[in-house]
């Protein structure tokens, strides 16, 4: 990325490990949503916050198929 390039890797020393990790896991969430609409079919409608609970309880449910 532009920091690694501008060798500014030092200045995540400033950000905690917590708000890192937050980010990190919230990324890995929205994109397995994202994907789980576009390539397992699985959706017949938008994704909306108020969606995103029974979402996620189908995805684990059909899991074990």
């Amino acid at each position: 990325s532009i920091m690694g390039l501008l060798r500014l890797g030092w200045l995540i020393r400033f950000i905690s490990h917590s708000v890192i990790s937050g980010f990190t896991t919230a990324s890995a969430i929205v994109i397995a949503l994202s994907q789980a609409n576009i390539s397992w079919d699985i959706l017949s409608y938008e994704v909306r916050s108020s969606k995103i609970i029974p979402l996620i309880k189908s995805i684990i449910s059909g899991a074990d198929k």
